[in-house]
């Protein structure tokens, strides 16, 4: 098996031949020399700067290209003062995680404006860049699988196993459900992708199920398990979560809850999410 990024080559040669782009299209398409495009399929490193122009010409984020071709991170900068704010103590992220996961929940039940006023209140965040970061998946965890949990785990600020699970859970609406176990499992290489594990980390993550599966070498179901522009969304927002400490995280999901509002007692389910019931009230959101 190979670890994460090794492949890098076959991971290129995947997306190149499914967004039917040749060598010197991909070069003039990214702003760089062909030979430069040759060396990485013929496996040199590619570099920070590399990933981040190849990335609009193969279907992806800047972001998310970086950790499939396992580009080292540049070191934390500190500030010499703590900024204002809510920053605290971030520790190992999962309560941030938690938060998150949280969030997600209700924002899946909210208007598009509403999720876009999350994003906005969480890119508002200050950061303390010298706060630890999601420590990346050792050697060990190999595979496409491991770049799927690598993904969620470093660009979409869901760091732990029953976080991804909750997560997958309810952007495909239940169709992928995961225990704990299975998720490290995947990371691991121990259980093998599936079509239907492709099209739920595409839901997850936001990225085309097709180019998802051509970085993991794995078709994806014929049909999207979840509306492409809601998945946008969503995704935007879990990339402003990024870098949020866990009282930070703690005032978003707060924020989310506040949009939420009475369901009728005789409420269509059809016409109503039901996202939370407090002493016997269901809180929800109308269905857009």
């Amino acid at each position: 098996m190979t670890a994460i990024g090794t492949d890098f080559p076959g991971v290129l040669r995947r997306l190149m031949t499914h967004r039917r782009v040749g060598i010197d299209e991909l070069a003039e398409r990214a702003g760089l020399p062909a030979a430069a495009v040759r060396a990485l399929l013929d496996g040199a490193p590619p570099s920070a700067r590399q990933a981040d122009a190849l990335a609009p010409a193969l279907g992806l984020h800047p972001d998310d290209l970086r950790v499939i071709a396992r580009v080292p991170e540049p070191e934390p900068v500190a500030e010499p003062e703590p900024p204002a704010g809510p920053v605290g103590h971030v520790g190992t992220g999962r309560g941030t995680g938690r938060e998150v996961a949280d969030t997600l929940t209700v924002a899946l039940a909210l208007s598009a404006e509403q999720r876009a006023h999350l994003t906005r209140f969480a890119a508002r965040q200050p950061r303390d860049r010298s706060a630890p970061r999601v420590e990346r998946l050792r050697g060990d965890h190999e595979g496409g699988g491991a770049v799927l949990v690598e993904l969620v785990r470093l660009n979409r600020c869901l760091p732990g196993p029953m976080q991804i699970n909750r997560a997958l859970a309810h952007m495909t609406e239940g169709r992928v459900g995961l225990s704990a176990p299975t998720v490290m499992g995947i990371a691991q290489g121990r259980v093998a992708l599936t079509p239907p594990l492709v099209s739920g980390f595409a839901a997850l993550l936001g990225i085309d199920p097709g180019v998802l599966g051509a970085v993991v070498g794995v078709a994806p179901d014929p049909e999207p398990y979840l509306d492409p522009r809601l998945s946008a969304e969503i995704t935007l927002l879990l990339r402003a979560c990024r870098g949020l400490t866990p009282p930070q995280a703690e005032l978003l999901r707060r924020e989310a809850e506040s949009m939420l509002v009475p369901v009728p007692a005789d409420a269509d389910s059809a016409q109503w999410h039901r996202v939370a019931s407090v002493g016997g009230q269901w809180l929800g959101a109308p269905r857009s």
